[in-house]
């Protein structure tokens, strides 16, 4: 019973260390949002001026 025990506290302790490793990876994606999004923006933007160059070329 002992050894049972022993074990589950060990599965216990890998399986909050996961939690607490996706928790931070999780924070670190969310960290990423704000410049993922003005990189969409700024890309949006060059695209925007491109269809106009283009047109202009017509």
């Amino acid at each position: 019973m002992l050894l049972a025990d022993g074990l589950l506290r060990d599965e216990r302790i890998q399986l909050l260390n996961e939690i607490e490793a996706l928790k931070a990876e999780h924070i670190d994606l969310i960290n990423l949002l704000p410049d993922l999004e003005w990189q969409l923006r700024q890309a949006e933007q060059q695209q925007q001026q491109a269809e106009q160059r283009f047109a202009s070329y017509q």
